[in-house]
């Protein structure tokens, strides 16, 4: 007769390797891309009234109405690689701009369950523009991995292969460590896919990635996060993402508090039009409102 004592550690080796096979395989989600005969539109297929409503998405109520109304566009025009983008976009700034922006220590869980679901919504519309390609559609349903797929995408699928990357990086970071660490090589890949296309793309994205790669992950190196952060303000200094990402990241966890402020004020007392494009005008003021939030929390982030 077996004793108590080894029935409970019989018991306790069993319960160990449930949870280590539910916790350390991460959180998985299925890929928006099916077989179709789908050809992406040569027409623009964006309607003009909408095209004015598309520049508010910065304030909140009306980029409410922004993705409900691009949910039925892309329905209606599921060919239009353009509207497929918007929505893509639409929803990543829901959950990067309005509700991080509204996050406090007492809501913090209910808006990150929310952000989880606008980011999940991205990656999936980003995942169907990827798809009017019909040779990434092909290999994709075939069998092979999206990151491996995105060779067949040319430099007019960028923002696809973007849009995912930016969405997938920041929904598995929400549900946590080892689903960030189980997609690190998915985010790696598609954005080397993006430096060989355009190594300059959306004001130095692919300088943030590996500044923030170098920066937080561990192992990586703090003088290399700096340089590719600095490298993507060479780029391109009017864009206010860089900075704010610049002070978040780097300064935040060097603990430099006089980059933390120089970096943050140049974007808080900067005009949004700045930048010189005004397609991207709602992003700026986006990203100096978060400049505002951020700069509040120099104290509770322990920065001297």
């Amino acid at each position: 007769m077996q004793s108590l004592k080894s029935i409970n550690f019989k018991t306790f080796i069993l319960f160990l390797g449930i949870l280590l096979s539910t916790t350390f395989c991460g959180t998985s989600r299925e890929v928006a891309i099916s077989d179709s005969n789908l050809v992406r539109s040569t027409t623009n297929q964006v309607p003009a009234d909408f095209q004015k409503q598309w520049e508010k998405r910065h304030i909140e109520a009306e980029l409410k109405g922004i993705i409900t109304k691009l949910d039925q566009l892309t329905k209606d025009n599921p060919s239009s690689y353009e509207l497929l983008i918007m929505a893509s976009r639409a929803n990543y700034i829901m959950g990067d701009g309005p509700l991080y922006l509204k996050m406090t220590e007492e809501n913090e869980s209910a808006i990150k369950e929310e952000q989880k679901k606008f980011y999940d919504a991205s990656i999936s519309y980003a995942e169907k523009a990827m798809a009017l390609d019909s040779n990434f559609r092909k290999a994709v349903v075939g069998g092979a991995k999206v990151e491996l797929a995105i060779e067949n995408l040319g430099k007019d699928y960028i923002d696809s292969i973007y849009w995912r990357y930016a969405a997938l990086a920041r929904w598995s970071r929400l549900e946590g460590t080892v689903t960030l660490l189980k997609n690190k090589g998915k985010f790696a890949q598609m954005v080397k896919r993006i430096e060989a296309l355009d190594p300059n793309y959306f004001f130095g994205a692919v300088y943030r990635f590996y500044g923030g790669s170098e920066t937080l992950t561990p192992g990586g190196s703090m003088t290399k996060g700096k340089e590719n952060f600095e490298k993507a303000i060479k780029v391109e200094n009017n864009f206010f993402g860089n900075h704010v990402l610049f002070a978040d990241v780097w300064a935040s966890k060097k603990r430099d508090g006089k980059l933390f402020d120089k970096e943050l004020n140049f974007v808080i007392n900067a005009k949004p039009e700045v930048l010189g494009k005004p397609e991207w005008v709602p992003e700026q003021i986006i990203e100096q409102m978060k400049a505002k939030k951020i700069i509040t929390e120099k104290d509770q982030r322990n920065i001297e």
